[in-house]
């Protein structure tokens, strides 16, 4: 179930201030490399995301802040479903946060 995708266009506005000529050619050449794009999976508790996070629009509003691609997996260990974050590395580690995030104030509601 993908939901987002959009690639990190702004991102890279300021990219060379205080920056040498090298150090901006280098960092050009590294973001059109592709070597910027990553994956990572995290395990979401299963409830969570298919009962609050997907319905209420929150999973779409994370992929598009964070300009990252979110797709749902297989369920992991009970009650856990993996969720894959696809895109620019800096934009995963923001959805991870983002997520992070929810989790924590749904376990505060469950207690």
């Amino acid at each position: 179930m993908g939901m987002g995708g959009m690639g990190m266009g702004g991102m890279g506005m300021g990219m060379g201030m205080g920056m040498s000529m090298n150090e901006r050619s280098f960092m050009s050449a590294l973001q059109a490399s592709g070597i910027n794009s990553a994956q990572l999976t995290l395990l979401l508790p299963r409830e969570l995301v298919q009962n609050i996070l997907v319905p209420r629009g929150m999973m779409m509003e994370i992929a598009q802040r964070s300009q990252s691609k979110i797709d749902l997996g297989p369920e992991g260990p009970q009650g856990m479903i993996q969720v894959t974050l696809s895109g620019q590395m800096v934009g995963n580690a923001l959805a991870s946060l983002l997520l992070q995030e929810k989790v924590i104030q749904w376990q505060q509601m469950q207690n």
